[in-house]
Parts: C-alpha cells; structure tokens; sequence
C-alpha cells in the first residue's frame, strides 16, 4: 500500500467525515479520481451523481423529501387504483386517451423490462435474492405479474437498439384487477424493475431502451450492498434520483432521432474514431481501412452503456468511481475507450477482421486500475505513442518483443505464464501447488513466468524467484504505476545469458491499487509463495536459490525462508522449518521492515494492522518522522517477529532503499531507523533521488549485479 493512497483515503475521509459545514466538490472528485474505499462508495457515489447537496445541513430534509416525492411516484404509477378503468373504459377501445389503452402500453413497455432485469448479472446471485428492504406499498403490487399473469396468451416482441425484432416471451394478457396484497418480500431484480417503469413512465420521450437496465445495476447494487443499514434501506429511492441524473447526462444516446445530430452516438464514435487517428494512426488505418472494422461494431456498446458490459461488476464499479469523479462528465470515457485498444494493440495489429471483432466485443480479462492509469496518462499528454509495427506472423520472439514492450508505455508483455512444461510438473502434485496453479488460471499471460520452453533448455545457473510488491504482478499489465512487473529484469537478466527457465516469479493480490489499503500478511499468499519456492528447486535441480524481493514482497520473501508458525484473525497456518541454508541471495528492494510512518494513524486499515500489517508502533510524545528512537515501541507483530533473533535468511543478505521514496516516506526511515535496511545486511546500497517503483525498475544492473558478485559499488 502506498503513502500516496493513504493520502487519497485520508482526503476522501475528510471531504465526507469530518464535519464540514460545505463539500468540497473539486477535492472529493480529485480523491474518488483511482477508486473509492467500499464503505465510502454509497455516499460519494450519491455526491457525484447530484443526489446530496453539497451543504451537509440540508442532507436529512433533502434525503426525507427525495424519498417521498418517489413513495408518491410508486403511488401513482404502480399502487394506484385501476378500478375506474375497468369500470368506466373499454379494454377494446382505440382511444389514445383510453386508460385501458395507456396499460396495455406500459405492458409492452413492462414485457422489455421484466426481461431485461431478470438476468441482471447471472454470475452473482444479488439480483436474485430477496431484499431486506422491500418496498411497503409497493411489494402487494409486483409489475412482474402484470407481464405473466394474464388469461389470454399472446406474443411479446422487442426491438433492439439496431431495429432488430425478435421474441422476447411469451406472455398473458394481465388483468388490472389480478393484484394480490398478500406479498411481503421481493427479490432485487423486482425492485429495480420498479425504478425503470417509473422513469419510462416519467420519460415518456425516451421510456425504456434495453441496456438501461445495465447502467441502472451497478448503482443500486452499491447502494443496496452499502453495510450503513440506515442508507441501505432507502436504495431504492437514492438509485432512481441518481439514475435519473445519470440518464440526463447519457440519454441522447437511446434516442435514435438524435443518432446522427452533434450530441447523439453516431457523433460520439466518429469523433472518436478521430481521437484514435490522432495518437494511434497504424492502429486505425488497420482496423478501419485494411479491416473495415466501423466503430459500430464495438464502440456502441461501450459508450453507450459505459463499458458495464465489458468488465465484472466490481471492476464496473471501480471504473465508475472514476468517470463520476470526471469533472467534465465523462470526457474521460473516450480516453479509456482508447486506452482499452491500446493494451490490445499487438494482438488487433496481427488480428484479422474476425479475431478483431471477436476481442472487441469479449474484451479480455484486464485490470481496470491500469487501464483508468493509461486513459489518464493519455488524456494528460503523458503517454508515449506507439511508433512501432507489431510482426503479422503472431508469432514473437522474447527478447523482441521486451525490446519493443520497453519503448512503449501501452505495449503489453507476452513472457508468461509458465512454460506447459512447469505447469506439468506443477500439476503431478496438486494439493502441493494449489496456489501457484490458481494463479495461472487466474492472471494468464501476465500472472507468472518461469519455466523449460524446450526440450534441452535445462537450467544452467541458480535460479532466481522475484517476489513483488503490494499491487503490482509478474510480468507487466497495463501502464500504471504500479503495473510494471519485472520485465525491465527478464530483458537485462536474458541478454546475459539467463534462460527463462532459472528465472520464476508469480503473482499475488488483485493487481487492483484501490484495493491495497485492505491487504495484510495472510496464510493463503505466504503458504503459496513457500510451495512455490520449494517447487522451483525441485524442479530445477537446484539445492540453492536467490530471492529478488520489491516492497511487500521482501516481508513476504522473508517470512516464507524464516518458515514457522503464522497466526492470523482466520487461523494459523505452520510454514515449516527454515530453509535459509537453501537460500544463497536475499536482495530487499525498499522493504518496510520496521513499518511505515504512514500508518502510525491508520492502524485500523488491514495493511497498516498492528498484527499483520506495517504499522511502525507508537511512543508517547514522539512522532514516527522523528529521527529521535523510541525505546518503547510496539510496532507490527508479524515483522517483530520477522526481526528478532541473530539469524539470516541467506547466505548473503542485501538491501536496497532511497532517500526519495514516495511511498515509505521519510529517507525510508521510521523513528529515525532504516526501515528498509533488513537486519543483519551483508551489504546495502542507498539512492539519492529514486522513488519507490523506480527503486525496482532502474536498479537492474545493480540487482544483477548482487547476484553475479559484482558488488564493488556499496559502501
């Protein structure tokens, strides 16, 4: 976890916690801008989208009168009574004013809706449970009965967005007077059909356009999910104002009448289209003139539905934290549309029409964290554009490829994951390598590396297991901070004679920064890691290895030689005797050893707990950044116990750290000790002006040059 996100998690606090008399609008927008905390989401969420006011006094009557106006809504247009239709109008007449007419209208209107909801994100199952919270009124009235319930079976038709017919179901022609004031619960899906019904009926210019109930989701899950059992209740009522904001920014895309006008969705993806040309002209030439591939065929569905089709649902809504922070709504969107083509690139350039359209239109796993990094990088002038043509064979050697990876910012890596030959012997002991199998499956390409690519390639020098740090990966992964994996060591290690098969690494976390705040030391990551290292000398041959460990990574790369017990809030887990004698070289790269400043005040975050997390103690009357030492401190069990005791974990233990890192702050010190330097150093090496992810990246002659011995530059 960084230094700079406690700082962004601090703000969000302030600008939503503290009690100010005001919100700061431009600071929650600029905090929310890489994701929103979860406990946080439902009330930021319902700042950006205009719900709340700004002025915190006005929240309570604002919220109370919202609420009612939407109980009067629910009562007009699905508890009110129809018994003077029935009595008073023909179900036969013509009459556009008939009341009969009207419902038969809203049916169809209905029949497209009760469709759509019902298979709102079939992989979870929270569209299809019941709520806690089902409407008091409105739950004796459920529409879904209106659309199934009826004596006369008929056909329903839809159109889709393109003026395709087909049959959605079929249906009975319901009676107004089947209602039933018997039910008491209701599922999710029902109640977000409400609020659709409710806004068609109050849009009669837009109604209902199948994939509004795809931007509708992901707000309600948020507000109906929200652990403030208090806001939680009210979901229903805060989802349809908020919508209906949503819907007022984004509506000219479901008028087809404006689809060719200067606000509609044909001008949108023509302009950008236009952005694509501009930073990217052999991508474009080569999908719109060599393939023919329109905008239309992809671009449709991610503008207009804010790409909540492209991603899971969590990773929709962590996207969604920022295009609602996007002061100028939604400019942003257009820039990760084309950050999305630009992390695919290479595989579009060597793609033919079908391969192309087939991963437009199935986007690849990716994450969403990288991908808002690289739209904004682009966006703010930073990015690097692409210069380099991509081989057609498909077909890419390592060492060019990492050559051409390294000259651009948006090039993805293909150096993973492991060779079939590791994943093989991985497999011949399953229960033993769980772990390291799980994150294959779960990352690809960019989760792991290591292994025999042919036959013969037998490893020849000791082999090295990189460990990185909170957040980032194996291999490269977008162009975030964050994400850069440790390509800059394969291509360095790799062009002095290293194979791919003595060097291993795999990855852990989610990859997902806003996320970092909540990760700690945990059994299931230092279990796997132990696994790993014990099966990379089995497999190998090897009875030693070296270790290259970045941030986290070297508390874990640690822990995992040091071996023994581990007690965590979920049970403890025995990682087995030391096997320091197996290890030759441990190389720390800017590790927190001793915890970090940062979290002296933020030991309620799992990554900052005082168990298992980086927490640096506290001493009365003294502050962390203080280079005086406090001879009382009580800092983080796990690396307390890390640091006790006379013992190395190698042969030859080294560390690395700078005086400019901007995540363990401080001239990486913590109550005036290097918390990067691990005990009982052999050696260490201080840089002046590095950050933290550069402390990884632009040290890899020195890193190379700790493991070959080539150590005449330390102190």
């Amino acid at each position: 976890m960084s230094s700079r996100y406690l700082e962004r998690l601090a703000k969000i606090e302030q600008v939503l916690l503290i009690e100010n008399k005001k919100i700061d609008i431009a600071e929650l927008r600029a905090g929310c801008s890489y994701g929103v905390p979860e406990q946080l989401r439902p009330l930021a969420w319902r700042l950006l989208l205009n719900f709340l006011p700004l002025e915190r006094h006005k929240w309570v009557s604002h919220s109370m009168q919202q609420r009612k106006n939407y109980d009067l809504l629910v009562e007009q247009f699905v508890v009110g009574d129809k018994s003077a239709a029935v009595q008073n109008d023909h179900p036969l007449s013509d009459s556009p004013a008939s009341d009969w007419n009207v419902y038969f209208q809203d049916n169809r209107i209905l029949a497209q809706i009760d469709k759509d909801v019902r298979r709102l994100y079939p992989e979870i199952q929270f569209f299809q449970i019941f709520t806690k919270f089902p409407h008091r009124e409105a739950v004796k009235f459920p529409l879904s009965r209106r659309v199934v319930g009826s004596e006369l079976e008929t056909q329903v038709y839809g159109t889709d967005r393109f003026g395709a017919l087909s049959c959605v179901q079929k249906a009975k022609s319901p009676l107004p007077e089947e209602q039933s004031e018997e039910n008491t619960s209701e599922l999710h899906w029902q109640v977000v059909e409400r609020i659709l019904f409710i806004f068609a009926k109050l849009n009669p210019g837009v109604q209902y356009v199948q994939g509004m109930n795809e931007l509708i989701a992901p707000i309600y899950y948020v507000f109906a999910s929200d652990s403030d059992l208090e806001w939680a209740a009210h979901a229903e009522a805060d989802t349809f104002f908020c919508f209906q904001q949503l819907m007022s920014e984004v509506k000219d895309n479901f008028i087809k009448t404006l689809d060719n006008s200067i606000c509609g969705i044909e001008s949108m993806m023509s302009s950008f289209h236009a952005m694509l040309a501009s930073f990217d002209n052999q991508l474009h030439q080569h999908l719109t003139e060599r393939l023919s591939i329109k905008p239309q065929f992809y671009a449709f569905r991610w503008f207009t539905l804010l790409l909540s089709q492209e991603f899971p649902l969590p990773d929709v809504i962590t996207l969604w934290d920022s295009l609602f922070s996007d002061s100028n709504r939604f400019s942003l969107l257009s820039f990760v549309c084309l950050a999305m083509l630009e992390l695919q690139r290479d595989h579009l350039l060597c793609g033919d029409f079908a391969e192309c359209v087939r991963l437009l239109q199935n986007y690849p796993a990716y994450d969403v964290a990288a991908i808002v990094c690289l739209a904004r990088e682009i966006m703010e002038g930073k990015a690097v554009k692409p210069s380099k043509e991509i081989s057609k064979t498909g077909k890419i050697g390592h060492h060019l490829y990492l050559t051409l990876a390294l000259l651009s910012l948006v090039q993805a890596t293909e150096y993973g994951p492991m060779s079939d030959n590791f994943v093989d012997y991985l497999s011949r002991s399953p229960v033993q390598n769980a772990y390291a199998l799980n994150q294959i499956k779960q990352y690809g390409s960019t989760g792991s590396f290591g292994g025999k690519t042919f036959p013969g390639d037998e490893p020849e020098k000791m082999p090295v297991l990189f460990i990185h740090g909170n957040s980032d990966s194996a291999l490269k992964f977008g162009s975030g901070l964050f994400s850069s994996g440790w390509n800059n060591q394969i291509r360095y290690f790799t062009a002095r004679g290293y194979k791919l098969s003595e060097l291993y690494g795999i990855t852990y976390g989610d990859r997902n920064i806003t996320n970092s705040y909540l990760r700690r030391f945990n059994c299931e990551d230092l279990m796997g890691h132990r696994k790993f290292l014990e099966a990379i000398l089995g497999y190998t041959g090897f009875s030693k290895i070296n270790i290259i460990a970045h941030s986290m990574g070297v508390s874990i790369a640690r822990k995992i030689i040091r071996g023994g017990m581990l007690r965590t809030d979920n049970g403890t887990c025995d990682l087995g005797p030391s096997i320091s004698q197996n290890v030759k070289t441990l190389l720390g790269i800017s590790g927190a050893n001793y915890g970090m400043c940062a979290c002296q005040n933020a030991s309620q975050l799992p990554a900052c707990g005082k168990k298992l997390g980086f927490f640096p103690g506290s001493c009365e009357g003294l502050d962390c950044l203080s280079d005086k030492p406090c001879h009382h401190l009580a800092y983080s069990r796990f690396l307390h116990d890390l640091n006790k005791g006379l013992t190395k974990e190698a042969e030859t233990v080294v560390s690395f750290w700078s005086q400019s890192d901007d995540i363990i702050g401080n001239e990486s010190k913590a109550w005036g000790r290097v918390t990067s330097l691990i005990p009982h150093s052999n050696d260490k090496k201080v840089f002046e002006k590095l950050k933290h992810m550069e402390m990884k990246t632009e040290t890899v002659p020195d890193q190379y040059a700790v493991l070959n011995d080539e150590v005449d530059f330390f102190e």
